[in-house]
Parts: C-alpha cells; structure tokens; sequence
C-alpha cells in the first residue's frame, strides 16, 4: 500500500484553500487576521479510509439518499436473458463518518501547565513542586477560588506555548474572576485560619507576574503613572539581577569579566535612581515618634497592605543592591583597573552600602505598624490587629531581612522572632526554610562554598 501521505496540521479552512496555516490554537493566524472565525482542527484523532492505493473513500451520506441496485434472479428465459434488474431509492447504511472531536482549551491548558510546572516527589531528591495542585483542583467546589486562579495561570502557559492572543485575553478574564473570588475571601470576617485553596490561589496569582506573554514595549507604555514607573523599574531590578548572577557565577577570564561588570554597574546606578524616586512617588513611609517610648521611631503608613507592599519593595531593594555590592567587591579585585572604572566601582559599592543600611533600618522600624501593634499615627494598641494575609506575605521580606549581610544582629534577632512566630502561630512551613532561599537568591552559599 502507497502513503498516502501525512495528514495537514492546518485548520479546516486552511486546508480547504490549499494555504499555509500556522496551527496556532484555537483560531489559527491568517483566520484572525482576515477577522473569519476559525473552524478549528480535525487533528488528533483524525481518520481517512483508503480504497485504492492514493484514493481517499469519503463516506458522507448525500442529501438526497442514494440510488441502490439489485439484480433479482428469475432464471434463464428466452432471448438469453439472466434476470432482472430493479433500481430504486433506498438510505445509505452505513453511518457516516462523525466530525473528528475537538480538544478542550480548558483540560489542553490544565494538562500543559500540570506537564510543564507540576513536579512529582521523588524520595530522597526533591519535595516536589505543586504537586498538590490537581488534586485540590479536581475535588474543589466550583465556587472556590482557586478554579479561576488555576485556570489563569494554565490558559496563559498555554498563551505563551502557541503565541495566541485569543487564549491570552482568556487568561485575563480568569485572572480578574481570580483576584475577585480572593478579595472575597480574605474580606470573610470572624475567620482563624485562611482555607489552603486561597494560599494556593495566592501563590498562582504570584506565578503570572513574571510570566511575559505579548509584552507592551516599555516605549508604548503610559508612564504618567507612578505605578506603571515603579512596575518597569522593579522589571530593570530583576533584568539586573539575572545579569549579574550570570556575571558572578561564570568562569570567563578577568579581561571579559571586567568588561561586563562595568556595564552591569553602569546600569545599576540609572536603576538606583529610578528607585528612588518610584519609592517616593507612590509609598513612602511617614517617621514618627508619637507616644513610643524612649522616642523611638516608627515607620507607619496608610494601611498594613500597602505597608505589606512597602516591605515586599524593600525586599527587592535589598536583593538589588546586595548584587550591586557583590559586583563592585568583585570589580575592585579583578586588579588593575582604569581610574573611570575605579571610580565607578567605589561610587557603587559606597551607594549600595549605604541604601542596604537605610533600607533596612526603615524596614525594621515599619514591622510594628505591619504586625498590627501600633496604629497609623505610632499609638501602641492594647490588642494586635493582625490580619492573616500580611503575616504570609511578610515571610519572604522578614528571610531576605535576616539573609543580608548588612544587617545588625539586632535586626537579625527582631526579623527573626517574628518569622518564627509566623510559623509557630499560622502554620506555615515555608518559614522553616525560607531564609536558606534567600541565602541563595542573594549569592551568600556560594561565598561560603
């Protein structure tokens, strides 16, 4: 038997007018650009009969029936006749063949998602990684947040694998029912404990931030806004950031090593000014000495969340000049270098000094206000107000706090005793290891190695 050939991955359309097809999913590039709904696609159960060898059978009942013919045999008659022929009207018997199912984007984007992120334990490696997450998603009530968070995070994997514009708008429209149905939740009031599928949801909303799908170019961005200015210099922060550590973990020769961290160091002071200023734009702490004892200062701000969002912006100032200091250390010792470059490398390590202490220090100061003990005007209260989400927020800040290398044994004890009433309080496991992940994320096990 002759190949027939392979079966086109084009979408019906395509395929009829004979055209190239991108395949893209669901609705295939040239459909969407000459604005046609896309039929979709006869793949992957697609199935052709064959007769003869390059002969395809279609078997597809015509409008009208079909025109069956019978021979009757009568016997043998004279003028040498062998039987009669009767020909008439009569359905077709076979059943045609159905209309090859069609995959659903939902369970395509779950599987994908689960396939590329999820990580099964394996005993004595690793813990695994979102392993739980089909499981909690399966058995949860369809009113539960965590089916709109899943789904946002899947269908933009899914955006990303395929570059389809369709699906990103859809994981948009289950981002905003998810950020909803969490509002919803953390607003319940009289609770203990927060459900594990809002943590859950929590932490996937957390995954689609840095998921770049169909980005506007920062030149097409309004940046009248101070969030939007404070959003793209937190994206240079952690373009920096993976630059740097390439930087500082390679085994490139002095001459080429030189080379790149002065373009790093270049760089990291343009960012050290956008910082500053997106920190005094949008949320700056406000000092007080308000009934505290002994005059100690406080930071206080409008609210625990924007004080909680205050403390995750330190934390990656934190990160972001430690590696601006890391990299000037290393600078200076590469040897001899040319008096710009001298400069530039003391003038950067002197401003990373520096900021990592204020930072800090006013990080430090702002985690009575955080914790719920003292008000917005620095007024202890006689009761806590803690709210549950900030103290699971606050674990990721209070390790990068206690991992840096610049802070006090004071302060290192202060961030410490909260982090350990977080998990001896709520629960959270997270708290027993976080602080050796930010030891990593700021470069400090490699310097011990």
């Amino acid at each position: 038997m002759v190949f027939p050939g392979t079966l086109s991955r084009g979408c019906t359309r395509c395929r009829k007018r004979r055209v190239k097809c991108d395949g893209r999913r669901p609705g295939c590039e040239r459909c969407e650009k000459y604005k046609a709904p896309c039929p979709g696609y006869d793949r992957p159960l697609a199935v052709r009969y064959y007769g003869k060898p390059g002969e395809t059978l279609e078997r597809e009942e015509p409008p009208g029936g079909s025109t069956s013919t019978f021979a009757i045999n009568e016997g043998y008659k004279e003028g040498g006749e062998v039987g009669k022929i009767i020909r008439f009207k009569s359905p077709v018997l076979i059943n045609p063949v159905l209309r090859q199912p069609q995959p659903s984007l939902e369970e395509e984007s779950l599987t994908f998602f689960l396939h590329e992120y999820c990580v099964h334990p394996s005993q004595g490696v690793l813990r695994g990684h979102l392993d739980f997450l089909e499981g909690m998603y399966r058995n949860s009530d369809r009113t539960s947040c965590i089916r709109p968070a899943t789904l946002a995070v899947a269908y933009l994997s899914l955006s990303r694998h395929y570059k389809s514009s369709t699906l990103y708008i859809t994981a948009k429209k289950y981002y905003g029912a998810a950020l909803h149905s969490v509002n919803r939740d953390l607003s319940v009031a009289n609770r203990e404990s927060l459900k594990e599928e809002t943590l859950t949801s929590l932490m996937l909303l957390g995954i689609i931030e840095p998921m770049k799908c169909l980005v506007i170019p920062e030149s097409q961005v309004d940046m009248t806004s101070p969030v939007m200015r404070l959003a793209v210099v937190v994206g240079h922060c952690g373009d920096f950031y993976r630059a740097a550590r390439q930087i500082t973990t390679s085994d490139d020769p002095p001459p080429i090593k030189q080379i790149m961290l002065v373009k790093v160091l270049q760089q990291a002071l343009a960012i050290a000014q956008g910082l500053a200023s997106a920190e005094e734009e949008t949320m700056p702490p406000q000092q007080t000495t308000e009934k505290r004892p002994e005059g100690q200062t406080i930071a206080a701000f409008d609210s625990q969340w924007t004080a909680c969002t205050w403390c995750f912006f330190s934390s990656c100032m934190i990160v972001f000049f430690s590696m601006v200091h890391k990299c000037s250390i290393l600078l200076l010792g590469l040897g001899p270098l040319d008096p710009q470059e001298k400069k530039l490398a003391e003038t950067t390590a002197g401003i990373s000094d520096m900021a990592l202490k204020k930072t800090i220090h006013v990080f430090c100061q702002a985690l009575p206000y955080v914790f719920g003990e003292v008000d917005a005007r620095g007024r202890p209260l006689a009761q806590p107000k803690r709210q549950i989400a900030v103290m699971y927020h606050m674990v990721w800040p209070l390790s990068v706090a206690i991992a840096s290398m610049h802070s006090t044994p004071q302060q290192i004890a202060l961030c410490k005793m909260r982090l350990d009433m977080i998990r001896d309080v709520y629960g959270l496991k997270l708290a027993w290891y976080s602080v050796g992940l930010a030891r990593d994320v700021l470069g400090l096990n490699e310097v011990e190695t």
